[in-house]
């Protein structure tokens, strides 16, 4: 049994604090890790006002609500600088985006994309597809 005055006493206090300042501050840790956009707000009402239960949910909250910093907002539109001006494919390139909205390939070639000598295909970046015929209107 560990008496008050031995090492193997004061070694499993200093790690028991250790541990409790760790789920202390544990929304500052995950707001470093996570990079979050509230991060001085975290931090304040962490070490603030983190010893109320109250307090410790907000800094959670705050966490979840701010943007991440150096996160990719939108995964489309994927662009191919050089190709088109920039104009944009979906990743599977059966989409273009027209500026309102994405457009078939299948439908509709983008008319950026580059066209053969004959007219009837277009280049997509990796391959000659078919311009597709217009619909017809009656």
């Amino acid at each position: 049994m560990a008496t008050p005055h031995s090492t193997a006493y004061w070694t499993g206090y200093a790690i028991g604090v250790l541990i409790l300042v760790a789920l202390y501050l544990a929304p500052t840790i995950v707001a470093l890790v996570y990079k979050t956009s509230n991060l001085l707000a975290v931090v304040l009402v962490d070490v603030l006002l983190g010893w109320t239960l109250i307090g410790w949910i907000v800094a959670w909250v705050l966490i979840f609500t701010g943007h991440r910093q150096g996160a990719q907002q939108v995964a489309w539109p994927t662009t191919y600088p050089g190709y088109g001006g920039g104009q944009n494919l979906s990743p599977d390139r059966m989409f273009w985006w027209d500026g309102i909205a994405w457009r078939d390939t299948r439908v509709v070639a983008p008319p950026w994309a580059p066209r053969s000598a004959d007219g009837f295909w277009w280049w997509d970046g990796y391959q000659w597809r078919q311009v597709p015929t217009p619909p017809q209107t009656t």
